[in-house]
């Protein structure tokens, strides 16, 4: 079919292909279809980086999914292979589904997991997306998301100080350590925070969402036609004792993180 190969993915039945050569520095994605006794050979796109992920084939032959030379996620239908849709110029990553691609891209204020079926428009399935892979058994999805609200100062502090703060005076001994404290104590009054670092994890089976765990750390797909997931997660974390935060509030962020 061709020389000069650096990689090449073939449907199951053998009758489509997809495969990159290089022209010194030029990458070229090339489509390979048998027809009957007749063969085709097509160039998809020029000037792609040689990525893991550059390209997939679906296994059955009819969608070839690319990133273009200016990071654009595209999608060709092997019928019409001069037709390429481009779905979005910001994917971080992508997976192909045995009935859809998903990919994670920007959207208006943080980076979401889309849902396109290869028919109409991409969908969102979630929200302020951290991690996504594709479960072993080819359809469904294992992803995990940043709560969008803040973890509030109160949440996290247990104030243990305010009955002999309140007995200190100005000039007197730990005065001036006092004032960090009631800095925290303000925010915590206003119900601020800070961004939040544990996850939800969740699997997309069916098209239904099923929530695996709060407070997540990370997660995986274990081997298996049923979607398993294993990972790490946290009980609800203890309040830090204010006597113990030796600085204003970007110590208590300094010790959340550090529990």
């Amino acid at each position: 079919i061709a020389d000069g190969v650096v990689a090449y993915q073939a449907s199951a039945d053998g009758e489509t292909a997809a495969y990159l050569t290089a022209e010194g520095e030029n990458l070229i994605l090339h489509l390979y279809q048998a027809k009957g006794t007749k063969t085709e050979v097509c160039v998809i796109a020029e000037g792609l980086h040689l990525t893991e992920d550059v390209f997939t084939l679906s296994e059955d032959g009819k969608y070839l999914i690319y990133i273009d030379a200016y990071g654009m996620l595209c999608v060709v239908e092997t019928d019409t292979p001069m037709q390429s849709r481009k779905l979005t110029d910001s994917a971080e990553l992508y997976a192909l589904a045995e009935d859809a691609l998903y990919f994670v891209a920007k959207g208006d204020n943080a980076y979401c997991i889309y849902s396109y079926d290869f028919k109409g428009e991409p969908t969102v399935v979630a929200e302020n997306a951290a991690y996504m892979e594709l479960m072993p058994n080819g359809r469904d999805l294992l992803y995990s998301c940043v709560p969008a609200e803040q973890i509030s100062y109160a949440e996290l502090i247990a104030d243990d100080m305010a009955q002999a703060d309140a007995a200190l005076q100005e000039g007197e001994e730990g005065y001036e350590a006092k004032q960090m404290r009631d800095e925290i104590r303000e925010a915590m009054k206003n119900g601020e925070g800070i961004s939040p670092i544990l996850q939800e994890c969740y699997v997309l089976t069916g098209g239904r969402a099923v929530k695996v765990a709060d407070n997540v750390i990370s997660a995986i797909p274990v081997q298996g036609e049923r979607s398993f997931v294993t990972g790490y997660r946290m009980e609800e974390v203890e309040k830090i004792p204010l006597s113990l935060v030796e600085g204003g509030l970007d110590m208590v962020q300094y010790l959340y993180y550090m529990s």
